[in-house]
């Protein structure tokens, strides 16, 4: 049985991208898709969501798949400190690992 690692790409123009692959993305690749310093942040189904670190504070356009998921998983009512509702810049979901 080998581990399977599932990313989703999720893209501010909408677009996304599945990828599976046999090994962990390293932190290189984690920096190439986001474009800079990575933000890794555990979601409670135990997925995470990967993104730019100064995204919001360089001005990245607002991601809505991302922020749509970002506000099933923490709505704003249930979880206000430091929750300012939306995602910016393009974003990894990292999907739990499964064995194949």
């Amino acid at each position: 049985m080998s581990m399977k690692y599932k990313y989703v790409l999720m893209h501010t123009d909408g677009r996304t991208e599945d990828i599976t692959a046999d090994a962990p993305f390293s932190l290189k690749t984690l920096q190439m898709y986001v474009g800079g310093l990575i933000q890794e942040v555990p979601m409670p189904d135990g997925s995470r969501l990967i993104c730019n670190d100064e995204g919001k504070l360089i001005g990245l356009p607002i991601n809505p798949r991302a922020t749509k998921l970002w506000n099933e998983l923490y709505p704003i009512d249930k979880y206000p400190i430091g929750n300012d509702g939306y995602v910016v810049g393009d974003v990894i979901h990292a999907i739990p690992e499964r064995r194949h």
